[in-house]
């Protein structure tokens, strides 16, 4: 997801103000950074991360100048969340450095076909990372088919979390 403006603005202070330390088994962070360097190399600078409690899943905020931040929802700050999970977000949300939205049939496309071809290209784990996220998180997102995003549903915290046998 692309955010952009005033809202986005507030996201990244909010994260910014109250930052959380990763409780995944790798660093969010460095994956992205990893990410950008072997998979998204249009991208020539580094791209902070931050993980807060935002509405989408994930999202990245950009400015006109190309530069942006990558906004990792904090339901995926666990130790169970995959690298293969991790992996396919941080690529994802780079390549929306690479390609834009588009204006399709009069509509702004956030993922237009370009953007699909480039992370059918260079997101190998996209299956494998999505069929995790729907099987463990499933209950706690919503789609939104309109704006294009997966969104984390209000009071997600009080939904207990699936133990794994």
């Amino acid at each position: 997801m692309i955010w952009k403006g005033a809202r986005a603005e507030r996201a990244l202070r909010r994260v910014r103000d109250r930052p959380e330390l990763p409780l995944t088994t790798f660093d969010p962070s460095e994956v992205v950074e990893q990410m950008r360097i072997e998979r998204v190399p249009e991208v020539t600078a580094p791209v902070p991360c931050f993980i807060g409690d935002i509405s989408p899943l994930a999202c990245i905020l950009y400015d006109d100048q190309g530069s942006g931040t990558v906004l990792i929802h904090s339901l995926l700050n666990d130790p169970q969340t995959p690298l293969a999970v991790m992996k396919l977000i941080a690529t994802h949300e780079l390549l929306h450095l690479v390609a834009r939205p588009e204006i399709i049939e009069g509509k702004s496309i956030s993922h237009p076909p370009a953007f699909r071809e480039l992370e059918r290209e260079r997101c190998p784990e996209k299956l494998e990372a999505w069929t995790w996220i729907w099987e463990e998180l499933g209950w706690y997102l919503s789609i939104d088919r309109d704006s294009e995003s997966t969104y984390v549903r209000r009071g997600w915290r009080e939904i207990p979390r699936r133990v794994q046998a």
